[in-house]
């Protein structure tokens, strides 16, 4: 190839990287130098257009190299090309594909990142041929276009590195009545920002594993990313049932997944579902769901049913009803070194948890903003045993029963664990003969009498209750000292009585009351600065977490 001519101008480009960058641009090339099938660039903000690089490759192969001065390669315009040509994206930091690549040839591609690659917005890799070449890391992947070539690859090899060469549309398949991907799977699928379509998954008895997802279990080791699981249906038939749109279980890693659809039970089986998984004993890294769970015997979550591994910058969208239903996970049940971090949800939740239905692991950094609604209803966490940190709920809590009901702004129910750092905004009701309602919590008991701990959280949300209800807390079981430094808002929760802090008992040691002025002016006393900060301009005044701010 002959030596490409380049700008050496500057360039003011419309969406800058988050750091020194070679852009794949449909604007000018400027500060890049391509010699010998090789281009570097010769400034921190480097633009090769995309149509010369297109040009380049209908003649050879080209190697992007990032290099000391801009470390990282985003591909920021729509690429494409119908030679044989091999494009090798060679990033010193990292790679980021935000518009199509589409190799319409026998071409080939290959992905050298020093830290990681993604893929998002309208990002996709495109192989039209399935002979050609696609290469990751130093691994070779096989090509597959069809849900049937991918069971066929992993029947043959459970640890193959597979990609998705193009999006699959499921509408004229089947119903599934076991996974498309029976083999349990440990090793790498690729979806390549690509989608599965219209897939319909039905678990149904008495005959076959009721178990389903895209993939019956991505195993310990496995590694799947970069995938869309479009307008999933889900119908749990079978008692017991997991289902997930990508997987039953997962044991491995999840990286950058998508789902939306539908999960729903037929009224008289009940199992658990989930948008992305039913069951997560591994990673799911930073995915997200639509998926609308509607379930009347299931236990549901907006991501995941049951969570026993690790969350993190995840979130869900959809609306989830169910027995026990959680807004991105329905029961968290992590060891010690898993839980749920930096994620959160946004969809209406009946039965449960704007966030979580029942806890027993860890939640940090995390959020719900969500409208609840059942005989149980906490705005974050439906009944907590487990830690919750740095973490807050602005949705609103309403429970009504005929016989019980629990409501709290950000728990419902919390017993024997640590509540710290966190608050909640939105509005509390609970109905019923024997009712608890309170701004952040609705009942505050013990279950083997453990140590638990409230410390430096505050509620704002109007209050009201058929039976016991106070600006904090409704009913508070435990002996004094378990609450420190724990706030109401006189004026906004009308519960302006300073001795109701909690329902019962009155005075409770540990609760204040204040205004919203004295909210306004600075945090509460015991809240520490390196935690908390306030703005006017920021969540209405009031303090707010520096490292998990308003949404």
């Amino acid at each position: 190839m002959k030596p490409f001519a380049v700008s050496v101008l500057a360039l003011a480009i419309s969406a800058s990287p988050a750091f020194a960058a070679l852009v794949v641009s449909k604007a000018a090339t400027s500060n890049v130098s391509c010699t010998a099938d090789v281009c570097t660039p010769t400034a921190a903000k480097a633009v090769l257009n995309a149509g010369d690089l297109a040009a380049m490759l209908s003649s050879g192969d080209v190697t992007l190299q990032s290099n000391a001065l801009a470390k990282d390669i985003d591909i920021h315009a729509p690429l494409a090309w119908t030679s044989a040509s091999r494009l090798t994206l060679a990033s010193r930091r990292g790679l980021s594909i935000v518009e199509p690549i589409l190799v319409e040839g026998s071409g080939g591609l290959t992905i050298q990142s020093g830290v990681d690659y993604s893929i998002t917005g309208h990002g996709r890799v495109e192989f039209w041929d399935l002979s050609s070449s696609l290469n990751i890391s130093g691994q070779s992947y096989t090509l597959v276009n069809s849900l049937s070539g991918l069971a066929a690859a992993v029947a043959a090899n459970w640890k193959v590195d597979v990609a998705l060469a193009k999006s699959y549309d499921a509408a004229g398949d089947k119903r599934y009545t076991l996974s498309p991907v029976p083999t349990d799977f440990e090793g790498t699928f690729e979806g390549l920002g690509n989608s599965v379509s219209h897939l319909k998954l039905y678990a149904r008895g008495p005959h076959g594993n009721p178990d389903i997802g895209l993939f019956a279990e991505i195993a310990e080791g496995g590694v799947v990313r970069d995938i869309k699981m479009v307008d999933t249906t889900m119908m749990a038939a079978k008692d017991g049932a997991e289902m997930g749109a990508l997987a039953s279980t997962n044991g491995g890693t999840i990286i950058n997944a998508y789902a939306s659809g539908r999960f729903t039970d037929d009224g008289m089986h009940g199992g658990e579902g989930g948008g992305l998984v039913g069951v997560n004993l591994g990673t799911i890294v930073s995915s997200h769901s639509d998926v609308t769970l509607d379930a009347a015997r299931s236990e549901v979550g907006g991501l995941a049913a049951f969570n026993e591994g690790t969350i993190r910058d995840c979130s869900a969208g959809g609306a989830v009803s169910g027995v026990s239903a959680g807004g991105l996970v329905g029961e968290n049940s992590s060891s010690a070194d898993g839980g749920i971090f930096g994620s959160h949800a946004t969809g209406a939740v009946h039965n449960g948890g704007g966030l979580v239905a029942y806890n027993i692991g860890t939640i940090q950094d995390s959020y719900a903003t969500g409208n609840v609604t059942g005989a149980l209803a906490g705005g974050l966490v439906g009944i907590d045993g487990g830690p919750i940190l740095t973490s807050y709920a602005t949705g609103t809590a309403t429970a009504q029963d005929a016989n019980t009901a629990y409501a709290g702004g950000l728990v419902a129910e919390l017993f024997d664990t640590t509540l710290q750092d966190s608050y909640a905004t939105g509005a509390v009701g609970a109905t019923a003969p024997a009712s608890y309602a309170g701004g952040a919590i609705g009942r505050f008991g013990t279950d083997q009498g453990w140590t638990s701990s409230i410390r430096t959280v505050y509620s704002t949300g109007a209050v009201s209750g058929s039976d016991i209800a106070g600006g904090f807390i409704g009913e508070d079981q435990n002996d004094a000292g378990y609450i420190a430094s724990a706030y109401w808002d006189l004026n906004t929760s009308g519960v302006s009585d300073p001795s109701k802090g909690a329902g019962t008992p009155a005075n409770d040691p540990g609760i204040s009351g204040l205004t919203t002025a004295q909210f306004q002016s600075g945090p509460p006393s015991g809240f520490d600065p390196s935690v908390w900060a306030q703005s006017p301009s920021i969540n209405n005044g009031y303090p707010y977490l520096i490292a998990n701010p308003p949404q």
